[in-house]
């Protein structure tokens, strides 16, 4: 994005302000720790459960 178009919390130091958060880190920079992945595998897990669930009592 342009800086001139864009408002910065830091004034006009838009090249230290881009360094700083490129350089801070972004949800891309590393791995996922284990505690991010707990969710996402539990919706996982209940969703095919609720299926399986389903099957064996609209087919029971």
């Amino acid at each position: 994005m342009d800086c001139k178009r864009r408002a910065h919390p830091h004034g006009g130091q838009c090249q230290a302000w881009h360094r700083g958060h490129r350089d801070a880190g972004g949800p891309w920079s590393a791995p996922a720790p284990l505690s991010r992945l707990v969710v996402p595998v539990l919706l996982a897990l209940g969703w095919l459960l609720g299926c399986a669930l389903m099957v064996y009592i609209v087919f029971s």
